[in-house]
């Protein structure tokens, strides 16, 4: 009878576990219950980052390789910063950069928007779209990237790095963001495999595929805007930077030549009011469009170890034009000043540099770098 009752207590309390995980597991999310946590960019301290040189960087002398190393500089003192691109190109850059830890990682060619090439997930984990979708880095192999991090998972999708981010939400959860165009470019990857299913069904299924993926890591998705996105404003991080879980800086334009730009922002507000975010507008002009300046394509990152209670920095790009210098200081022009008090007013530290080459391929700091921890 003893035993009876001990295996009856012991199934009881079996129970008891089951019930308690289960709670855990709903409150907190597969991100907070798991062993690795998975951690949005914006609560990252940037103690761990990848930059990339290509061929356009050959000289030591040249504009690409003074721009990367002024960003460089404004790193904390103790980011690991791993370099990826040709051998060559590599180990010459490094040899200009003192007094920084860099970490080479030699291929045989690269594209130097790292952003693009994949979505850190944890501290060990990199998310990469499934290697018949690369188009960015055909040459960067599985094994360069899990030096990067050891886990490299595939995802069934198709998507640009720079188009999907992890961010939380006011209610403490976190939820991927991802421009419409992820939906939209993984159906046109399947169309020719299933010519008897229209576009319609081919999107509903890619959406269902990312949901279902996501889900395994305790992620809900928000998909901002509802058609692919103009070519004047391609990626979600050209137009949105969340800072933390109740704050986006969010991009307002304010022309007449692009209308379909206009509305694509207005959908991306009104997404993002509606979740409950205190939502702080950035002017952008037919001028910022026509010439891809994109103040919003910015590097944030946290200054201490709790999310949401320490300082933030924001590290941002100033275009030609837009500044100027006086006995070897930088002015701003009075609209960059007006976005440097926006970040102030929210006990922001406000670091700007010159970008006078990288916009001109259609991205800035954020598009050039990925923030690995």
């Amino acid at each position: 009878m003893f035993f009876y009752r001990e295996g009856v207590q012991f199934r009881l309390m079996k129970v008891m576990i089951g019930v308690l995980v289960f709670f855990v597991f709903c409150f907190f999310g597969a991100y907070e219950f798991y062993g690795v946590p998975i951690v949005p960019e914006s609560e990252r301290r940037l103690a761990s980052i990848l930059l990339a040189i290509d061929s356009t960087a050959k000289s030591r002398d040249n504009e690409f390789q003074k721009i990367l190393k002024n960003l460089i500089s404004k790193f904390p003192n103790n980011t690991e910063i791993k370099i990826l691109g040709p051998s060559e190109l590599v180990y010459d850059f490094m040899k200009t950069v003192r007094n920084r830890t860099l970490e080479p990682l030699p291929v045989s060619s690269s594209n130097f928007w790292t952003q693009d090439m994949f979505e850190v997930l944890n501290r060990t984990t990199l998310l990469v779209p499934d290697a018949s979708f690369d188009v960015f880095n055909p040459k960067v192999s599985f094994s360069v990237l899990r030096k990067i991090k050891k886990n490299v998972v595939k995802t069934p999708f198709y998507f640009e790095g720079g188009n999907l981010t992890i961010a939380r939400l006011p209610n403490q959860k976190l939820a991927v963001f991802m421009g419409y165009g992820v939906i939209e470019k993984t159906a046109q990857q399947w169309q020719d495999d299933n010519p008897n299913k229209s576009m319609i069904e081919l999107k509903q299924q890619a959406r269902r595929v990312i949901e279902d993926f996501f889900s395994h890591y305790g992620l809900s998705i928000v998909v901002l805007g509802d058609q692919l996105e103009s070519p004047h404003l391609v990626h979600i991080d050209q137009g949105v930077l969340f800072i933390d879980k109740n704050t986006v800086f969010v991009a307002d334009y304010q022309g007449r030549d692009f209308a379909e730009v206009e509305v694509q922002l207005q959908k991306y507000q009104m997404t993002l009011e509606n979740l409950g975010y205190n939502l702080k507008r950035v002017a952008y002009s037919d001028v910022d469009l026509a010439s891809q300046k994109y103040r919003l394509n910015a590097i944030v990152f946290s200054n201490g170890a709790f999310r949401d209670r320490y300082k933030k920095t924001v590290i941002f790009p100033v275009f030609e034009g837009e500044y100027r210098f006086v006995n070897s200081e930088i002015i701003l022009e009075p609209r960059v000043q007006k976005f440097t008090e926006q970040l102030k007013n929210l006990d922001i530290e406000a670091v700007s540099v010159v970008d006078s080459l990288f916009y001109k391929f259609n991205g800035s700091f954020h598009c050039l770098s990925n923030v690995l921890e």
